[in-house]
């Protein structure tokens, strides 16, 4: 039962923060904004399929976790320093990459092939989201004069938006 509510409290935490795109970390943890969150029993809908949960930990790479009513069970998935991380599909993520100097750009990340695809290249991303099918990404968002795009899933296309 502690085990159950502790994958619940992780996915919720989880869940919040793809939910708001956050993707900026406070420079002082104690300037950092409070997050609270209610555990309740949340019944499965489906107890034969696991609920697969896909994460980052900073400076260390991508993660998958896999629950089921019976165990748990995280696996690294690739390493580098990535947030911001959004679902298209079952079989596709797009994620912030973090380089050095900060610098950061779009990926696309197809779970079947195991395949990471860089679809920019200019750096300074802040954060991206998807909308009708299509990523919205913003850059140099603490500045006077902030840019947002638009772009096509698979990068082609680009515009300011």
């Amino acid at each position: 039962m502690i085990k159950r509510k502790m994958v619940v409290l992780i996915l919720a935490v989880l869940t919040s923060i793809m939910l708001t795109g956050a993707t900026h970390i406070a420079p002082n943890l104690a300037q950092a904004p409070e997050l609270k969150i209610i555990v309740q029993q949340i019944a499965y809908t489906n107890p034969m399929e696991p609920l697969t949960i896909f994460w980052a930990k900073t400076n260390e790479g991508l993660y998958k976790t896999v629950a089921s009513p019976d165990k748990t069970k995280t696996y690294p998935v690739l390493t580098g320093n990535y947030s911001n991380i959004l679902y298209e599909n079952y079989e596709t993520l797009y994620l912030l990459k973090h380089g050095a100097n900060q610098t950061s750009d779009i990926y696309k990340f197809e779970m079947s092939s195991k395949k990471l695809t860089r679809l920019t290249s200019l750096g300074g991303i802040d954060q991206f989201f998807l909308k009708n099918k299509s990523i919205y990404y913003i850059t140099n968002s603490m500045t006077i004069e902030p840019g947002v795009y638009r772009m096509s899933l698979d990068g082609k296309s680009r515009v300011r938006a």
